[in-house]
């Protein structure tokens, strides 16, 4: 049975067996399996990724659709080079019906009710840290209701991010664990790195609590940034470029509705929220679990840690 202090109570349940289904399968990517069954196959049959990256889930994107031009999108020029390389010498993308783009995502270079679907995979995170001071701001904001703009009726965005635990507020304690064979930083050098240099949130609270630090190795947390510390611990090798990074804004059901509401009060649109739900990803436990233990506030231990990743499928409305 899932424990409701960890899954919402709007997740399916029935999902975490698909998913894992799906993983297991090894037909398609973990991530891919995650977004390409939501994609639109309305007319134009065009998709447009968000933060193309290296490239490898438009590759993906290509033989889910075949018949569809995917547009590469990334606002840093060495990406889009890189794509366009592999398109160019790797013979695993030499049919792929890939066309890149290097703009910003606040503007995107389409004309209205011109693409089937957009994909938003692990990008708005990175746009609220840079470019809105760690929050949902203009930037964001205005990234959503292009997306919806450009979207012909009945397209979607799909968006695959990180996603906060409910109840960020409350308190959850985290019990630092050992350094293990193989580990870039150690647990306890990690948290007090942490606390000097993230900027997402205010961690002086937590700097107090390490100034009388016990024998056991325990401090208190809010949920949301008990989040913070796990995923940057588990992306530690990278430190230095994750810490400039915030991973979560908000549980799934406050993210969409926040969506939903930027969308139709910038603009015309109205939005339908198709599908919201949250996975585990394999992974984050093994490069968590011992370094650091969450327990909750009633002494049940979290059996993993305490990160979502939430895929949220919302589709611009007919106009008809």
């Amino acid at each position: 049975m899932l424990n409701q202090e960890i899954y919402p109570p709007d997740l399916n349940p029935s999902f975490i067996g698909n998913y894992k289904e799906a993983m297991n399968s090894n037909v398609v990517s973990e991530k891919a399996s995650q977004i390409l069954p939501h994609l639109s196959r309305q007319f134009p049959f065009r998709v447009l990724s968000i933060g193309a990256g290296t490239g490898g889930l438009e590759h993906e994107v290509t033989k889910y659709l075949p018949f569809y031009p995917v547009f590469a999108l990334d606002y840093s020029l060495p990406m889009i080079e890189t794509i366009e390389t592999q398109l160019q010498t790797n013979p695993k993308y030499a049919f792929d019906n890939i066309h890149c783009l290097a703009a910003n995502a606040a503007t995107i270079p389409f004309g209205d009710n011109s693409v089937s679907s957009i994909i938003a995979s692990s990008v708005i995170h990175e746009i609220a840290s840079f470019c809105d001071g760690f929050r949902f701001g203009p930037s964001t904001n205005a990234f959503f209701t292009e997306a919806f703009r450009v979207l012909a009726p009945k397209g979607r965005l799909v968006i695959r991010d990180f996603m906060q635990l409910p109840r960020p507020n409350e308190p959850i304690s985290l019990q630092i664990g050992k350094m293990y064979p193989g580990d870039f930083m150690d647990p306890l050098e990690f948290v007090y790195r942490f606390v000097d240099e993230f900027k997402g949130s205010d961690l002086s609270y937590v700097k107090k609590q390490l100034s009388r630090l016990n024998k056991d190795k325990i401090i208190s947390l809010r949920r949301d940034d008990a989040t913070e510390f796990s995923t940057h611990l588990s992306w530690s090798l990278r430190f230095d470029d994750e810490v400039k990074e915030k991973h979560s804004y908000a549980s799934i059901t406050p993210y969409t509705n926040h969506i939903v509401t930027t969308v139709e009060n910038n603009s015309l649109f109205k939005v339908n929220i198709v599908r919201k739900e949250i996975v585990v990803q394999p992974g984050y436990a093994e490069h968590i679990n011992g370094r650091f233990t969450f327990t909750l506030p009633n002494g049940t231990k979290l059996p993993a840690p305490p990160i979502y990743t939430g895929i949220a499928v919302l589709e611009k409305q007919s106009t008809e």
